[in-house]
């Protein structure tokens, strides 16, 4: 079954949404962090998808809202932005995060990747993929290829013992476009049961697709926070 996930995107300590990425294309909205984690879970998601884009951006942190946050809510949460180190990822864990998502660090420091996830197991540790409309990672805030695919990808990164890959369409996010099918084809079929999706969500029909395609779980960032859709 199809998990929901509610995004939570954190920034100078207020929620916010990102086009694509761009800081410099930031939408905040009006009601508090624990407010908004109240509310998508009483409309009944699965999980909250808490990104500190201050953490990722290098320029601080949201630790302690994240620690109200995970502290006010009865479903678990997982948390993204920065986690480049063991002792970061432990510090999440450790204010009640139910698993940290990982990404750049798995490119730029592989042996400290695979230490984070041997320390806390794939239970806590999910890794984040991000991809162009073609299925080439991009790193470095999006910028720069990685020269691998997400088809190439995916089955090593499951073999070294992660349970769980988030899957972004960049050009997609905070965009209220849809999903690719198109990209989504790209995903071998027998591994999507392991893959999270976000990116464009916008309408009922693209959850239908995302369940009846297999995949795990789904991403609902700004389709909530502009009333384009409902959990519930």
């Amino acid at each position: 079954m199809l998990k929901i996930y509610a995004a939570i995107d954190l920034f100078n300590g207020r929620v916010a949404r990102l086009v694509k990425g761009r800081r410099e294309d930031v939408t905040y909205y009006p009601l508090q962090p624990l407010e908004y984690a109240k509310k998508w879970m009483e409309e009944g998601a699965d999980w909250l998808h808490v990104i500190d884009l201050n953490a990722a951006f290098g320029i601080g942190n949201n630790v302690e809202i994240i620690r109200e946050i995970v502290s006010g809510v009865d479903i678990p949460v997982q948390v993204g932005g920065g986690v480049r180190t063991l002792e970061y990822a432990s510090k999440l864990l450790e204010a009640g995060a139910s698993r940290v998502i990982i990404s750049s660090v798995f490119f730029t420091d592989r042996k400290e990747a695979v230490r984070i996830l041997s320390t806390h197991g794939p239970e806590h540790v999910i890794i984040a993929l991000d991809c162009n409309p073609q299925g080439v990672v991009m790193i470095k805030g999006w910028k720069e290829a990685a020269q691998v695919k997400v088809p190439e990808l995916l089955p090593k990164v499951l073999d070294l013992g992660f349970k769980e890959v988030l899957v972004t369409d960049v050009t997609r996010d905070g965009t209220l476009l849809g999903v690719n099918g198109s990209f989504l084809s790209l995903i071998p079929a027998e591994l999507r049961g392991n893959v999270i999706i976000a990116g464009g969500v916008a309408r009922l029909g693209d959850l239908l697709l995302l369940s009846r395609s297999g995949f795990s779980g789904v991403i609902l960032g700004k389709a909530l926070y502009e009333s384009v859709m409902s959990i519930s």
